[in-house]
C-alpha cells in the first residue's frame, strides 16, 4: 500500500492534510523532548513539513511514513542543537509566557530535564511504543548505543525521583 505517491513534486492537498494529521503528535512531541521549548519545538514541527512538502517522499504502509517522519524530526533537532547561537544562549522560563497545563506531574518533568539525547530515547520507547531497535533507526544510532541511552536515562529518572520524593519528607 502506498501512502504518498510522488505526483508532480508535491502531494494532493487533502492528502497532505492527512499525512499531518496522521504525524503531528509524534513529530511535535520528539521535537519538544529535544528542544524543550514550545516554539524551538514550533520550528522544527514546520521544518519537518515543508521537508516533505518540498520533496516528498514514498512510503510502503503508514509505520514507514510514521518512522520517516520521526527520523527527519530527530535530525532537524540534532542539527538545531549544534547551531551556535542555540549553545549559547541564556533559557528563559517559559512557565512565565505559557501557562502549564494542571496535568503534568512529577515523571513527564523529570523527562523534560534530561539531556535530548536521553529524552528522546525515552519518548520513543514509552511514549510512541518503539523497540530499542527501532527508536535506534529512528534516532540513527546503533542497537546498543539507544540500550546504553535507555538505560542512562531509567537510572537517571529513578534517582531525580527518588530524590524529590525524599525532598518532600
Amino acid at each position: 500500500m502506498k501512502v504518498a505517491k510522488k505526483d508532480a513534486g508535491r502531494p494532493p492537498e487533502d492528502e497532505f492534510r492527512l499525512i499531518v494529521e496522521r504525524n503531528r503528535k509524534s513529530v511535535y512531541r520528539l521535537a519538544y523532548s529535544y528542544v524543550k521549548t514550545q516554539h524551538d519545538a514550533d520550528d522544527i514541527f514546520q521544518e519537518v513539513f515543508l521537508k516533505y512538502l518540498q520533496k516528498p517522499a514514498e512510503f510502503n504502509d503508514v509505520n514507514h511514513e510514521k518512522r520517516w517522519f520521526l527520523r527527519v524530526t530527530a535530525n532537524a533537532c540534532k542539527s538545531f542543537l549544534r547551531l551556535a547561537w542555540i549553545k549559547h544562549r541564556a533559557p528563559i522560563d517559559e512557565a512565565l509566557c505559557v501557562p502549564m497545563p494542571e496535568t503534568r506531574n512529577k515523571v513527564v518533568e523529570a523527562v523534560l530535564e534530561l539531556p535530548p539525547k536521553l529524552s528522546a530515547v525515552i519518548h520513543l520507547y514509552y511514549y510512541e511504543g518503539y523497540n530499542v531497535r527501532e527508536a535506534a533507526t529512528v534516532l540513527g544510532i546503533s542497537e546498543a548505543a539507544a540500550q546504553a541511552r535507555l538505560s542512562r536515562a531509567k537510572k537517571r529518572l529513578a534517582h531525580d525521583l527518588k530524590e524529590g520524593v525524599d525532598d518532600e519528607d
